[in-house]
């Protein structure tokens, strides 16, 4: 409300220069005598309907009004505690051990006694047990999954012979199929010999982009990636001798899971802390603002297929100019920790949906009083540390299930109902101000107010002018009434009976307007107090309104030539 008064009174001031101008333009005539005129010159400024929106949120940003079936206001205002996506919690990292193939005595016998061109066939199963850890280095503990099924990623295999024999090696991932069919994921290097070096090097890449992977052997283990290599050995010219080799290099890259199956383990999710703006109290100074029934809704969200423990290390109003600046609100031991169930996901579940988690409350009654308490000091904000742990039982009685948009997220809602009652609340605020040169032919300037005020809200205002020096060098009102707003009178249940209405005019003087000339700030002060405050709560509709009709009448004088 305060931001409002400010422009319109701001703007009646702004608006003498563009009244005096336009006036004197009007009325330069070269015929006329030298008597002289002064003529009063009204101008309309403002004719406005306010609601409670216009009053808060004019210039509170950062809160939201809420209203119910009956019309009645919630100052709402909302932040994120702790918000992860399975993206940038869960991202397993593995590597692919090598594997080589040597040539024994036998087997090189075997090739030797081949006729040139035909071919000797042997296969090898790599079973490699992955040490999975999650591409945050500062979690140390390795994760057990059963299954991988890919958004992307490559295995790129690099393959060196050493026999002086044509190689063909057939690969096969074995438990890596095609999304949904037994369809596995495979490649073929070709290693020819034609003479000269007998080393030498090639690869393939596969490409697991919609492959999935089971890395349980059959429901008996989990980390179990196995790798199916078949050689096919084409007899040259040459001889085999035991102790050549081929060995297999396999390296993933630009991994990305669409959905995992397994034990994520217990890991701790980094340390969230911020802030909550409070905005309503940005420019307050003194005085009592009452809100009766404040609260905190603590809303979860979890797609993870994880329980996880949400702990509050700070859940604080903070006070910028007490000592101390914090005040600790009492989380009840229901909430430390908060408990955050997983959705029971299937095997087969394709998407992720949220767990079933009611909405965590805090209030007077279940902390203690402390919400109440740091509500009547008037924070500026709420500030918040929160870590959480994830399978906080340990290992999982079903395994977790987690997709590539899950996502696990905690939010801070602070519900301010509009009952209560203001006692000599009082706001200052300061901003810029420039009125430039005035014609010198201005008597004086009136502004003329009229109010109907629908609220159980009244204020007196004040607005001073000063210089670059902060040197005050006048006020609007010198009468001593400063009397904007008449507050409605309420009944019985809080709500307003009928509207107050008040008219009155401002008058400045030409000697005063002269002192506007070298003012660059406009300081307002305003202090409010709600009907029959502090003895009665009254209360905040969306259908109370204040209809505020704001004039400006200039006396000009002028001599007729």
């Amino acid at each position: 409300m305060i931001k409002r008064n400010h422009t319109i009174a701001t703007a009646a001031i702004l608006s003498l220069a563009i009244v005096a101008g336009c006036i004197k333009a009007k009325h330069d005539l070269d015929n006329l005598d030298g008597s002289a005129w002064s003529p009063e010159v009204g101008a309309p400024l403002v004719n406005s309907d306010i609601s409670i929106n216009d009053i808060i949120l004019a210039s509170d940003k950062n809160g939201v009004i809420n209203v119910d079936a009956n019309k009645f206001c919630t100052l709402v205002y909302e932040g994120n505690l702790f918000s992860k996506t399975a993206e940038n919690v869960f991202l397993p990292d593995y590597s692919l051990d090598s594997a080589q193939a040597t040539i024994d005595a036998f087997t090189a016998t075997a090739i030797n006694a081949l006729p040139v061109g035909q071919t000797y066939t042997y296969s090898t199963t790599q079973i490699i047990n992955l040490d999975i850890k999650d591409k945050d280095a500062s979690q140390a503990q390795s994760i057990k999954l059963d299954k991988i099924w890919y958004k992307k990623g490559l295995i790129y295999i690099i393959a060196k012979c050493t026999t002086p024999q044509s190689v063909v090696i057939d690969i096969e991932m074995p438990n890596t199929n095609v999304i949904g069919t037994t369809t596995t994921l495979k490649g073929t290097i070709n290693l020819p010999y034609t003479g000269g070096n007998v080393t030498r090097y090639a690869a393939v890449t596969l490409n697991l982009s919609q492959y999935e992977t089971d890395l349980t052997l059959g429901n008996t283990t989990t980390n179990k990636y196995p790798i199916k290599y078949t050689y096919k050995i084409t007899k040259t010219s040459s001889s085999t001798i035991a102790g050549e080799y081929m060995r297999m290099r396999p390296e993933v890259s630009s991994q990305e899971f669409k959905r995992i199956i397994g034990d994520v383990g217990q890991r701790s999710l980094s340390p969230f802390k911020d802030t909550v703006d409070v905005s309503l109290f940005n420019n307050s100074v003194n005085g009592t603002f009452y809100i009766k029934n404040p609260s905190i809704d603590l809303n979860i969200t979890n797609s993870f297929g994880v329980p996880i423990d949400v702990n509050f290390d700070t859940l604080a109003g903070y006070f910028k100019n007490e000592n101390p600046k914090l005040n600790l609100v009492s989380i009840p031991a229901a909430f430390s920790p908060l408990s955050i169930l997983a959705p029971n996901y299937s095997a087969s579940s394709l998407s992720p949906v949220d767990a079933i988690t009611p909405t965590a409350t805090l209030s007077g009654a279940n902390t203690g009083g402390t919400i109440q308490t740091i509500m009547d000091k008037k924070p500026k904000q709420f500030v918040y540390k929160v870590r959480s742990q994830t399978n906080p039982g340990g290992v999982p009685s079903n395994k977790n299930v987690i997709f590539d948009n899950s996502k696990f997220a905690v939010d801070f809602k602070l519900n301010l109902p509009l009952e209560g009652y203001a006692n000599n609340f009082l706001f200052s605020d300061t901003s810029k101000f420039e009125i430039g040169n005035l014609p010198e032919n201005i008597e004086r300037v009136t502004l003329r107010t009229f109010i109907r005020n629908g609220f159980p809200l009244g204020a007196t205002i004040q607005l001073y002018f000063l210089d670059n020096n902060n040197v005050t060098k006048d006020s609007l009102i010198t009468d001593g009434n400063t009397v904007f707003l008449s507050a409605a009178p309420v009944g019985a249940d809080g709500r307003v009976t009928t509207p107050t209405a008040l008219t009155r005019d401002y008058v400045i003087e030409r000697v005063r307007v002269a002192k506007l000339t070298n003012v660059t700030k406009v300081v307002v002060r305003a202090s409010t107090s709600t009907t029959n405050a502090p003895n009665t709560n009254v209360k905040i509709y969306s259908d109370y309104r204040i209809a505020l009709k704001l004039g400006v009448i200039a006396k000009i004088n002028y001599v007729i030539k």
